[in-house]
């Protein structure tokens, strides 16, 4: 039986693409779309420095707003914000409002604050991982690195 996968499987997913057995090559996977959201432009650039060591489109935006905006056109594969910016959506608000979207609501969060932050009502709302700074960049790195090799 398993002779019969082995023989069934044409093509396997790798960390460099995908690999077709019956034509023999290699095909390079698009990046990873990473949205980074934060009004500081020093901690974006934080961020792009930490994760560009692998495959993956970086977008940014400086407010909430402006993140919701490129995210209803550009399916990002995950988003980094932050909690406090100006403008109407903050990141707590900005995360409810993507999480409750059929469209984005499996999109993976990430929160990045400098304060407390106290996470109430649905737990479908919150963020899938909260980074409090200053953070670690290799721990943001390995957590983004365990989340891109589980899918």
């Amino acid at each position: 039986m398993t002779m019969d996968i082995l023989k069934m499987e044409k093509t396997i997913q790798t960390a460099e693409g995908v690999l077709d057995f019956e034509k023999n090559e290699l095909y390079a996977s698009p990046p990873r779309k990473i949205l980074i959201v934060d009004d500081e432009k020093e901690i974006r650039d934080l961020v792009r420095e930490t994760i560009m060591i692998d495959n993956f489109e970086i977008l940014e935006a400086g407010t909430g707003d402006r993140a919701y905006e490129i995210i209803q056109k550009i399916t990002p594969d995950l988003i980094i914000l932050d909690v406090k910016m100006p403008g109407s959506l903050d990141g707590i608000a900005l995360t409810k409002k993507i999480k409750q979207n059929e469209k984005t609501k499996d999109i993976p969060v990430f929160l990045l604050t400098a304060v407390p932050v106290e996470l109430v009502g649905d737990s479908s709302d919150y963020p899938d991982a909260l980074f409090y700074k200053p953070f670690s960049p290799m721990d943001l790195l390995d957590q983004i690195t365990g989340l891109f090799s589980d899918g």
